[in-house]
């Protein structure tokens, strides 16, 4: 196989899956084939986000005329433009920041942590230079749902600080200071603390009174 395309390789595996007959399979069986073929699409995707930036980055969709490189895409590949714009959007930010670009090269994060991340840069990218480290960290232990919700509140955070309306409080420290977290899916399905988050509020009844676990109180009284 040496020597051989790596992508006519992968075609001809893929006409093997295709001829696969899992009629008699387990539920168990055809739920490991299913997580699977899920990481390999995975892979896949982030070699195409790979090669999209190198693409993009010398303008080789203006060689056949094209006015952008989304419009290519959504012109001669069989995706929508939407799709193709992400994936732009998703090529370009891996391009410029190279520590994103190696964690998903390893296998640190997906595309989609990265999407997340791309999205909740825009016109944050020197924040999100500066913050990359950190993101990237807490992205590696997230799901890419809850990675959003991080990343919209980190968004808020640095958009605020960058124009000096949030200033750290005292006895705290990091953007976290004097802050609650809230509890968010971990990459696995254990939960755990997320980061700068508010958590949500004690519910009071007509009286006044907290309910629920954030009273601290037997409420069987």
């Amino acid at each position: 196989m040496f020597g051989r395309d790596p992508v006519e390789v992968i075609r001809g595996q893929l006409a093997r899956l295709a001829a696969e007959d899992r009629s008699s399979w387990s539920g168990s069986a055809r739920s490991a084939r299913l997580v699977e073929l899920a990481e390999v699409v995975e892979r896949a995707q982030a070699e195409l986000v790979r090669c999209a930036a190198a693409w993009d980055a010398v303008g080789a969709w203006e060689e056949d005329g094209a006015l952008s490189a989304t419009s290519w895409l959504a012109t001669r590949t069989p995706v929508t433009r939407p799709a193709a714009a992400r994936l732009v959007r998703t090529a370009r930010f891996v391009y410029v920041h190279i520590a994103t670009a190696t964690a998903l090269a390893e296998h640190d994060v997906s595309v989609a942590h990265v999407e997340v991340l791309a999205a909740a840069a825009k016109d944050r990218r020197d924040l999100y230079e500066r913050d990359q480290s950190t993101l990237l960290s807490g992205a590696a232990a997230l799901v890419p749902d809850d990675l959003a919700v991080v990343a919209r509140r980190w968004r808020s955070l640095a958009g605020r600080r960058a124009s000096g309306a949030l200033r750290p409080r005292r006895g705290g420290t990091g953007a976290a200071s004097g802050r609650r977290t809230t509890r968010v899916r971990r990459r696995g399905g254990t939960r755990g603390a997320a980061g700068p988050l508010r958590g949500p509020r004690p519910r009071t009844t007509h009286a006044g009174r907290v309910t629920g676990a954030a009273s601290g109180r037997d409420q069987s009284r």
